[in-house]
């Protein structure tokens, strides 16, 4: 009951998450990968509901709005050189697919076009 209520809660009062990642960059330092997300009625009724697995695709569906998905942010850091293919495979939230070994194009994600040179 507690849980449902926190929902609730939460679902009706949230208006704006932002989360970082500092991901080491190749010439030292880090970057921050970012992921934001704006509230909306679907949004707040996910959570109410408690179908949280579905704000992913939100976060997707809602890039024309100013969101950006964690994976979207560092793939982007990936495409202008900023971090490694590592770094990037580390800090995915879900690397299921992730080369087994640096270099490996197995299971990769990315278009080939895409990849860094490193990375083919």
């Amino acid at each position: 009951m507690a849980l449902r209520l926190f929902q609730s809660d939460v679902g009706e009062c949230l208006r704006a998450v932002v989360a970082q990642q500092l991901i080491p960059k190749i010439d030292g330092g880090r970057v921050a990968a970012v992921e934001i997300l704006f509230s909306s009625p679907s949004i707040g009724n996910m959570i109410r509901e408690g179908k949280t697995n579905q704000i992913a695709s939100a976060i997707a569906t809602g890039v024309k709005h100013g969101m950006i998905h964690m994976d979207g942010s560092i793939q982007t850091l990936l495409d202008e050189g900023t971090i490694s293919p590592e770094a990037a495979c580390a800090a995915w939230a879900a690397p299921s697919w992730a080369p087994d070994e640096p270099g490996s194009s197995a299971s990769w994600p990315m278009a080939p076009a895409s990849r860094p040179s490193s990375a083919r």
